[in-house]
């Protein structure tokens, strides 16, 4: 309708014949107007053939198309989905082969109204993908198999083994053995219909397969073998069920008394429970865990006790009476136990590695940064947890260490000596080496609880402190002191700032003197050593410095005169060859010390005070002559004067 509606008409105007007959009529350039003779019936019918025949076009595409899936997924995801449960694996087993039949036609073109569609390359392809997803499908389904049937032959295997082993006969036998065979025989009967279902459900799987024409393993265990197994089983089973019979006084009055013998048993264990429960944190968490790992074993053992007992008299027709909830509550209860200790197992274990720390490497920030992170851990555990003791006791502890962490701290100062540590430790009773202390050990043994008698040692420790300090400082300055030296006429150089260094002097010397009266002093032998080695080097020093300053003093003065003057030479040369060899001797003196300038290297100048001395008084000697000579001099410079003056006023007069 399409094509034929929009055919153009024959324009009659193109034909100059018909020009005078067609003027004044309007013209219509396709067969449009034909879509109103047909019947809207007749155009509604064929237009729902044509949506038809699509429809069933899109319909078989896509059932073409799905297969699609065969090759998008693998066999091992869908084996992962439907897991071990048989059923669905033998569904999926008769659906995958239902499905591969409908594949097997001849036809390889289908039509729909005009349009033909040919999959004879699809179909080839799609059967081969298909028989190799049937031939992975059956695998996975046969190993699955293959362990359920394993499995059920060691459980009846198992059993029939079990109720061959079962004696009711006979005072010889235990009673717990009694107990445990009727309990046994009651399950086997409770559950053996269940098997003998499930073994039917392994051969009929077992026969899909067989009918597929699967290739078994060679160690495969058919399933007629379990089947053959269960029948063993119901014979024994029946064979055991009718001695039980003919046996029930007995084994009545024997179960009777192994139920009074377990009661007693069981109030002994919940009273051993009770009495020794590790509530109280006074134990470690492993140690609460161990001990609640046995509680949890034998309670549970004597709760399977208990409900095969129940389960005996239930199969011999015996009041099983109330059954106590005791047991139960305290497995709960060790339960909630040991959630609590595992909880604060954490924390305890950071702890014990935060005790195990080395004193001499610790850092105190870092132990308090530790300690605040296990309280926020601590505070962060639920509520349930948090009432119990072992939870209160591990924070309180860790509280304490904070609230102790001054004391801890105040310990890691230089002002501590190893006497000082051998004091401490002696009073908490530690007896290790410094290098093998651990912060553990000072907690441990009572630190924060002796804070008075570390108070003590560390005043001990700070006084001798500044002892040591102040010998260090006195050692120091005096080791490395230098003398401040200037040229003195271009000839030798002399010592200048005396002033210093009597005034420093004098003030180690006198601090060494008052340092004798501290009793930190005398109680240190090492004080006294160097305090008195000090006080008789500077005490020498500055003797050796006195007579220094003034044969120095003395020399500058005669240097002066005596290389000063030629005159003196003639007038004094007694005194001038004295004071030569003077001269000589405190410059050689000087140059010395120039090569060295360093206070206590005067101390290394052999007889150094008699020197000085000896070059003092010889001087005082040069001077007095120098004294008397120049007095002399004077007086008779005086008559001079005096005389000159006279002659002049004669001569005016």
């Amino acid at each position: 309708m399409g094509i034929v509606c929009t055919l153009p008409r024959l324009n009659s105007g193109r034909f100059d014949v018909f020009e005078s007959g067609n003027e004044g009529r309007k013209t219509v350039s396709t067969f449009h107007d034909l879509i109103h003779s047909v019947s809207s019936i007749v155009m509604s019918d064929a237009y729902s053939a044509v949506e038809d025949h699509i429809r069933n076009l899109t319909i078989f595409v896509n059932q073409w198309l799905g297969y699609q899936t065969l090759w998008d997924s693998q066999v091992g995801d869908v084996a992962s989905a439907v897991d071990g449960d048989l059923s669905k694996w033998y569904d999926l087993i008769v659906e995958a082969s239902a499905a591969r039949n409908t594949l097997d036609s001849t036809a390889t073109v289908t039509e729909f109204g005009p349009i033909s569609v040919r999959y004879s390359k699809v179909q080839s392809q799609v059967n081969l993908k298909y028989d190799s997803w049937q031939k992975e499908l059956q695998t996975y389904f046969a190993a699955v198999l293959s362990e359920r049937i394993n499995e059920s032959y060691e459980k009846v295997s198992s059993a029939k083994t079990r109720l061959e082993s079962i004696s009711l006969e006979g005072a010889s036998v235990a009673t717990n053995e009694i107990v445990l065979g009727v309990t046994f025989l009651q399950e086997v009967t409770q559950q053996l219909p269940l098997w003998l279902k499930k073994s039917k459900e392994l051969f009929e799987s077992e026969k899909l397969l067989k009918r597929q024409r699967h290739v078994f393993r060679g160690d495969w265990t058919e399933a007629s073998i379990v089947m053959g197994q269960l029948q063993q089983v119901e014979q024994v089973l029946s064979k055991r069920t009718r001695t039980m019979e003919e046996q029930v006084p007995l084994l009545q009055s024997r179960i009777a008394a192994e139920d009074k013998t377990n009661a007693h048993r069981l109030s002994e264990l919940i009273n051993d429970w009770e009495q020794n429960k590790p509530l109280i944190g006074n134990i470690t968490p492993d140690q609460a865990i161990e001990r609640l790992t046995k509680f949890e074993f034998n309670m549970k053992k004597a709760k399977i006790d208990q409900e095969n007992l129940t389960k005996a008299k239930d199969a011999l027709r015996l009041d099983a009476g109330v059954v106590s909830s005791d047991l139960s509550d305290c497995l709960d209860e060790i339960r909630d136990l040991t959630e609590v200790w595992e909880a604060v197992s954490k924390p305890y274990t950071a702890l014990l590695d935060l005790k195990d720390s080395l004193w001499a490497t610790a850092v105190m920030r870092k132990i308090r940064k530790a300690l605040d992170d296990l309280l926020i851990d601590l505070r962060s555990l639920p509520n349930r947890i948090r009432q119990y003791d072992a939870y209160n006791t591990l924070y309180d502890e860790i509280k304490s260490l904070l609230a102790g962490h001054a004391t801890l701290s105040d310990l890691k100062t230089d002002s501590l000596k190893e006497r000082h540590w051998k004091s401490i430790l002696q009073r908490l009773n530690v007896h290790v080496s410094f290098s093998e202390l651990t912060i553990g050990m000072l907690w441990d043994n009572g630190l924060l609880d002796k804070k008075k008698d570390v108070a003590e040692v560390l005043s001990v420790a700070q006084g001798e402190m500044a002892i040591e300090i102040f010998l260090n400082q006195v050692r120091d300055k005096w080791m490395k002191e230098e003398l401040d030296l200037v040229l003195y006429q271009n000839r030798v150089r002399l010592i200048r700032g005396w002033d210093d260094l009597f005034n420093a002097l004098d003030d180690h010397t006198g601090g060494l003197v008052l340092m004798r009266s501290s009793p930190y002093y005398r109680a240190v032998r090492e004080f006294q050593e160097d305090g008195n080695l000090w006080e008789d080097r500077l005490t020498k020093l500055r003797a050796a410095f006195d007579a220094w300053i003034d044969v120095q003093r003395r020399w500058v003065y005669l240097e002066g005169i005596f290389f000063g003057s030629a005159d003196i030479k003639a007038q004094l040369p007694a005194e001038w060859s004295r004071f030569k060899s003077v001269d000589g001797e405190f410059v050689s003196l000087m140059r010395r010390i120039s090569s060295r300038p360093y206070a206590m290297e005067a101390l290394n100048i052999e007889n150094l005070q008699r020197t000085l001395e000896r070059l003092q008084n010889l001087m005082v000697v040069i001077q007095k002559a120098l004294g008397a000579y120049l007095e002399k001099q004077f007086h008779w410079w005086k008559l001079r004067w005096f005389h000159d003056s006279f002659h002049y006023c004669f001569v005016e007069c």
